[in-house]
């Protein structure tokens, strides 16, 4: 069977009604259209945001990275200079220590240098000092027994007197000088003259025994005085 034919009415409502679904077929496809492009501006609009983040993050690991490089670089170079200083350092104190080690041997030099001139000199000054003893012994015990007195200049000079009994008052003398670049006593003057004077000074010399020196001479003078008596007689 045919389709019945539709009357004018009819077809004008079918047709309002097709209308009427197209109508809101339309405003249906513009409202998801509409959501779509606001969609898309919403998410182009984060993505920027996001993407100006992302280059304001890797400008500031960039900025970073670059604060890194130049510390590091710093720290190379401060690293650089202390193992200059310390190889400075080091050369320096090697130094120091030979210097030192110098300075020591030569001190140590030096001390036995002073020790052997003190020792030395010591020796001369005892030398010196019994001489002096000495001679100040036999001048005092002289003077006391035996009527001595001395004079003194560049050399010393023993003069004796109560010698000869027969002339009390005659003098008997000698000097004596002592080198000091010898260590050594001479006599210089003998009056009257002793012949055993050179033997007796080489013996004082020998044991600085110059108290026994001075009594070896008075009795030269009084064996002198004696034999003057005996061949007077």
């Amino acid at each position: 069977m045919g389709r019945a034919v539709l009357s004018r009415e009819e077809l004008g409502k079918e047709l309002a009604e097709l209308e009427k679904q197209l109508e809101a077929c339309c405003t249906l496809c513009a409202d998801s259209i509409q959501t779509v492009v606001s969609s898309a501006c919403s998410l182009r609009v984060e993505g920027r945001e996001r993407i100006e983040k992302v280059m304001e993050r890797l400008q500031s690991l960039e900025t970073e990275d670059s604060y890194v490089q130049t510390v590091r670089e710093n720290q190379e170079e401060e690293l650089h200079k202390f193992k200059q200083q310390m190889s400075e350092t080091q050369a320096s104190l090697d130094y120091l220590h030979k210097h030192n080690s110098l300075l020591l041997q030569k001190k140590e030099n030096r001390e036995k240098l002073i020790s052997t001139l003190m020792a030395d000199v010591t020796s001369k000054m005892s030398n010196k000092k019994q001489k002096v003893a000495a001679l100040h012994e036999a001048s005092t015990w002289y003077k006391q027994l035996l009527s001595m007195h001395c004079e003194y200049s560049d050399a010393v000079k023993f003069i004796f007197t109560n010698v000869e009994p027969q002339d009390p008052d005659r003098v008997f003398s000698f000097s004596v000088r002592h080198d000091k670049a010898t260590n050594l006593w001479a006599i210089v003057e003998c009056n009257p003259r002793v012949e055993a004077s050179a033997n007796l000074v080489e013996a004082l010399n020998q044991s600085n025994e110059f108290s026994w020196f001075v009594r070896s001479m008075h009795r030269e003078f009084e064996g002198m005085a004696m034999r003057s008596l005996y061949q007077v007689g």
